[in-house]
């Protein structure tokens, strides 16, 4: 809100005060609602509901999709039920994620949760590549792999090892030159994904970096003023990186406060004891490393993400009320 209220005169777009009041205090019910949900051992409740939540919209959403995709309108092309095409390639994601919790919770047999999974998977990247949404279809792929590969591994628990992967993640805006050289890296953009190597535009972005963020790393240009800032300088509505799309709002301070969130949240996983319990917010954890990892190139540190941080902190909260 500061970052928001010392630039408001500078952008006169639109009112980014309001704005700030509105996300902080949305951002600061999601964390006051999973501590009430611990504290009431609601946890299971609260992930069934959002399973079937989410099961109900994307099946409507997917549905509508490939029967008219243009039913919001021709001058919406682009635009579906749950929005734009990132919104349905994540969704399908936390979809993934929401089962192989319920999943452990319900006790299915292997052959059930194979099925199922197998189901929701092919689905997620026939929708994501029916949607032109690479970054959704290799997060689908990512998260799957990463689950299956680390899962049983401790040291993804750990919050540095969160806050490490996220942020050098992230360095891609200025590590990208001399990892696009590479040919391995060259072929896989260009043959595989079908894409040039200005990455659809993010390199241009990359470039203008020092420009834009000139006098605003400390405190950035307030809430909602990316779309703004990057529209001036490269013609493009956002930073296309995690980090730095915060960075550019709220500063490089402010940005440090919201690592310092999640990490508080994942060493709360240290009141976990049991294996058992653990495996039911590995996915949740795996997402979130997922959602990190895509936001090198794309806008991934949003609500969404915070909502999963703080899943993982209610269930932190929960062990350490109930022991479970």
């Amino acid at each position: 809100m500061y970052t928001s209220y010392i630039n408001k005169d500078l952008i006169t777009e639109r009112s980014i005060f309001p704005l700030s009041i509105l996300y902080s205090t949305v951002f600061c019910e999601i964390f006051l609602v999973m501590e009430y949900v611990a504290e009431k051992n609601k946890f299971d409740l609260v992930i069934n509901i959002f399973y079937k939540l989410t099961l109900i919209v994307m099946a409507v959403n997917d549905i509508l999709l490939t029967i008219s995709p243009t039913l919001f309108g021709v001058h919406l092309i682009g635009v579906y039920l749950v929005g734009n095409k990132f919104n349905v390639a994540y969704l399908h994601m936390v979809l993934l994620a929401f089962f192989i919790v319920r999943s452990h919770a319900k006790s299915y047999s292997k052959r059930r949760f194979y099925f199922f999974y197998i189901v929701y998977f092919i689905i997620a990247i026939i929708m994501g590549i029916k949607v032109d949404c690479n970054t959704g279809t290799i997060g689908v792929i990512l998260f799957t792999v990463v689950y299956i590969l680390l899962r049983k591994v401790q040291l993804t628990l750990k919050p540095w090892m969160v806050l490490t992967v996220l942020i050098i993640s992230c360095m891609f805006a200025f590590t990208y030159e001399a990892i696009l050289t590479n040919e391995h890296v060259q072929y896989f953009v260009s043959e595989v994904l079908g894409r040039s190597l200005t990455l659809t535009g993010r390199t241009n972005i990359y470039k203008a970096v020092p420009e834009m963020f000139k006098d605003h790393w400390t405190w950035g240009y307030g809430y909602g003023t990316a779309y703004i800032i990057c529209d001036k300088y490269v013609g493009i509505y956002d930073t296309q990186n995690g980090l730095l799309e915060w960075i550019l709002q709220i500063g490089w301070i402010a940005t440090a406060l919201m690592l310092v969130i999640i990490y508080i949240s994942f060493s709360k996983l240290k009141m976990i004891d049991k294996k058992e319990n653990l495996k039911e917010i590995c996915p949740i954890i795996f997402l979130i490393y997922s959602f990190s990892v895509l936001a090198s190139v794309e806008i991934t540190i949003t609500y969404r993400y915070f909502m999963l941080v703080a899943l993982v902190y209610c269930k932190g909260i929960q062990a350490e009320t109930y022991g479970n």
